[in-house]
């Protein structure tokens, strides 16, 4: 059973926005309700699914399946009625987000001479070096979900299910692939051609998957140093991708 409760705001316009729209698909759980409490506003949706997150191998696995699953979220068009209708505003960037932010100056606080801090120095230097992407990256926006790390896809009795929904809006479809693409340790090649993305837009998903693993890297490199549980699989697929890419 998931109990979910999404945040004040626009957090919960989205949520709802999701909901009313994938209502009738395997991976949205059911409304219960928009409520107000202690001067905030929650969204309680609950899912009986006797499940569990799916492990890096198993998103590897079923990628394919997961990759039609989200295309089917982008071209459902009662999905982007209501994301319009919520008047969610377009969040297509390619500036390094507020969390990973944080995490760096956390890092550089907690380490001095490490070679993991030298080497993610170095390739923030040769991100910043080389020509922005931003052009490329948003030459092509979909309606999307948002926030496809794999504790949000979840193995249930009824198959493979896709939770938490209060990011969903406007956004660069690379930058939507790339989260799937680095928590699965998948190529973005190959989720760009099961996608069906243009020949010329492959780059932008090979981009946007590249800072996405620079920025989670930093984030895993900031709870292993304050004794927080981190998959060492995740930091070498992390730290294999910025080396080819930023090197």
């Amino acid at each position: 059973m998931i109990l979910r409760s999404a945040p004040q705001g626009d957090g919960v316009a989205r949520y709802v926005a999701a909901l009313n729209a994938l209502a009738g698909e395997s991976f949205a759980p059911d409304l219960y309700g928009d409520v107000e409490a202690g001067g905030r506003r929650h969204l309680i949706a609950m899912q009986d699914v006797g499940c569990r997150p799916l492990t890096a191998r198993e998103v590897e696995q079923r990628a394919t399946e997961l990759v039609k699953i989200v295309r089917s979220v982008h071209e459902d068009e009662t999905f982007q009625e209501c994301v319009d209708e919520a008047g969610m505003d377009e969040r297509a960037q390619d500036e390094p987000p507020e969390w990973f932010q944080a995490s760096l100056a956390a890092v550089r606080a907690k380490t001095s001479g490490d070679e993991r801090l030298t080497r993610v120095e170095r390739w923030l230097e040769s991100a910043r070096r080389q020509p922005s992407a931003s052009d490329l990256i948003n030459s092509v926006l979909v309606y999307g979900h948002g926030d496809l790390h794999r504790d949000n896809w979840l193995l249930t009795q009824r198959g493979v299910a896709l939770i938490d929904w209060e990011d969903v809006g406007r956004m660069p479809l690379a930058n939507e692939l790339a989260s799937l693409i680095v928590f699965g340790h998948l190529a973005p090649s190959s989720v760009a051609e099961s996608y069906g993305v243009a020949a010329e837009y492959v780059e932008a998903v090979e981009r946007s998957t590249a800072r996405h693993a620079l920025y989670l890297y930093v984030y895993w490199l900031r709870r292993l140093l304050e004794d927080e549980a981190a998959d060492p699989s995740d930091l070498t697929y992390a730290e294999a991708t910025c080396e080819r890419s930023f090197g």
